[in-house]
């Protein structure tokens, strides 16, 4: 028997860094030197997105540590993971026909009541894990939860796999980003930062199923296809020029060369329209951008470098209004800095790209310097609440005061639209010096540039080391009612911090496998699923505060968890 040991916690806080040594000994090198990746493994997922409208989770693998020649995307059926996820209860009244409520010890819960719906008869009733059957305590100790781990191509209970659909793209990928076409066409588009050769992937998606150019004529088992060069954004088209001023026996002149994707494309926001995408990278301070009208693939438009060495984190500000109480203002991004105590606010300036929805911006012709769509700073905000204050990582926007305010308006009542537009927005950025929460807000106001109102932060909130993400989210309350929640992913203590804006407390600390490094949530269950990066698996966490005793632990663990190679 091959006994795994536990990686030391200098080895598990040193992966990110390892792979960005990986990536600049290898030259960011397209794919790994290993064997082709059989679809069905999550291998270190760095990304998830839930497609809620058809119902599948998408799951973006990495390749980290290069075992197989290429990254993963996988889309999984969410019907089939409810199926195969613990359903809690409080009582009987919450299990469903031919189930009861394990709540008192039993010979078959091992005495430890599991507070999970239990088959009535047949040869799972009363355990707590049905099929899947029960984990050990050793494994516990990087995979929480008390049932087994399950299968993605050959689950336990006889429903059939949960795969959908596998593509094959580049080696490390850093996360994905899901938006539809809000024309009314239906398309669907995953965006996919790749570290690994500088690019921006896409992919239609459509009923969970991907459409990248890859052979849709290879057969449904083994390694997936792999998506073509045409699904892969590195240059900018012919019309749109990097011009660099180089001084030439002391007279200066222009030097015209294509514009390209920077190295080490890290974090990816876009507009709800999903019709502007920004990539942060981690050398140089460059910020990129992409304007993708839905008619043509995206194109890269600008690269912008922005006062900070080290951009991490990105969101996009939602616009002030859907109303015409406002001008039509210019889209904007906030940037946090690994590097500087600032957060720095960026507008897209798109000299028409996207204002006929009726061309292809791939058509368009060589224009000059003066009038190409760029980013541009609009200003920034020193963070103060904090010691130090510099290495921001996550960032996050949340319009959903504004947004109440305006639903209770009457159409016709301007006074109230105009009162409700202006609501601020609350602002999130988890940051690591210390390690902290930081919690601001971006007033309303409209200037020369658009919306110009920069944060200004006023409150941080201790957390354990390793902030690393900020994400948006709902629970369900002891009432039944669906509310918001700031969660905070803890890379490396493996924890995910629930933060409640309206009572400015963290309300609750979710302990999870090792590397949280994504969440989604389910369109329909009160449920969070989590990327473990360093055990690559997926973890199904109860978000439903009704049920106390379960609030919080994992009801399922989706694909079978791989130890990095260094733990071997």
């Amino acid at each position: 028997m091959l006994l795994r040991s536990k990686p030391s916690p200098a080895i598990t806080a040193a992966l990110p860094m390892l792979g960005f040594a990986l990536c600049l000994g290898l030259a960011c090198a397209d794919t790994g030197g290993g064997v082709q990746a059989e679809r069905g493994q999550i291998y270190f997922p760095v990304g998830l997105a839930v497609d809620a409208a058809a119902d599948f989770l998408f799951v973006i693998g990495s390749d980290f540590d290069l075992q197989f020649n290429q990254g993963m995307v996988q889309s999984l059926s969410l019907e089939r993971v409810r199926a195969l996820a613990r359903v809690p209860c409080s009582s009987e009244a919450d299990c469903s026909g031919g189930q009861h409520c394990d709540l008192v010890p039993t010979t078959e819960n091992a005495s430890l009541p599991s507070h999970l719906c239990v088959d009535d008869s047949g040869p799972t009733a009363g355990l707590p894990c049905g099929a899947l059957g029960e984990t050990t305590r050793w494994a516990k100790v990087t995979v929480p939860g008390r049932c087994s781990p399950v299968s993605l191509t050959d689950p336990p209970d006889a429903g059939g796999s949960l795969l959908h659909d596998a593509v094959s793209i580049s080696a490390f990928a850093t996360g994905g980003l899901l938006r539809t076409d809000p024309t009314g066409s239906g398309e669907s588009r995953l965006f996919i930062p790749v570290r690994g050769d500088s690019t921006l992937h896409w992919a239609t998606v459509d009923a969970g199923r991907f459409e990248c150019g890859q052979d849709q004529t290879a057969p449904a088992a083994g390694a997936p296809t792999r998506c073509d060069d045409e699904h892969k954004v590195s240059l900018a088209p012919g019309w749109i020029q990097d011009i660099q001023p180089q001084p030439v026996d002391d007279a200066p002149v222009q030097t015209v060369d294509p514009l390209e994707v920077p190295p080490e494309p890290f974090d990816l926001a876009a507009t709800a329209d999903g019709r502007v995408l920004v990539m942060t990278h981690q050398l140089n301070g460059r910020v990129s951008t992409f304007a993708n009208d839905w008619i043509g693939p995206p194109v890269l438009v600008d690269r912008f470098t922005a006062d900070t060495a080290l951009p991490m984190g990105v969101a996009a500000v939602p616009p002030l209004s859907t109303s015409e109480l406002w001008p039509s203002l210019a889209p904007t991004f906030l940037i946090s800095s690994r590097s500087d105590a600032r957060v720095q606010m960026l507008g897209f300036f798109g000299d028409g790209i996207l204002g006929d929805a009726a061309s292809d911006v791939t058509a368009r012709v060589p224009l000059d310097e003066k009038s190409r769509p760029t980013l541009e700073a609009i200003g920034s905000t020193l963070v103060r609440v904090n010691s130090s204050s510099v290495d921001s990582r996550g960032v996050a926007v949340d319009d959903l005061a504004r947004r109440t305010a305006l639903s209770a308006c009457d159409a016709s009542d301007t006074a109230c639209l105009a009162a409700a537009a202006a609501v601020p927005l609350d602002v999130y950025v988890a940051n690591r010096s210390p390690n902290s929460l930081v919690v601001g807000t971006i007033e309303a106001r409209v200037g020369p540039l658009g919306n110009d109102g920069l944060p200004a932060f006023h409150d941080t909130i201790p957390l354990t080391s390793g902030p690393s993400r900020a994400i948006l989210g709902q629970v369900r309350t002891s009432s039944g009612a669906m509310q918001r929640r700031v969660f905070v992913t803890c890379f490396d203590s493996a924890l995910i911090y629930v933060y409640d804006p309206a009572r400015r407390l963290i309300e609750a600390e979710i302990s999870t496998g090792r590397g949280p490094h994504a969440i989604a949530f389910d369109p329909i269950l009160p449920v969070a699923y989590v990327a473990h990066f360093t055990d690559s698996y997926i973890g199904v966490v109860s978000l439903d505060q009704s049920h106390p005793e379960t609030y919080g632990s994992m009801l399922a663990s989706i694909g079978i968890p791989t130890p990095p190679r260094a733990s071997k």
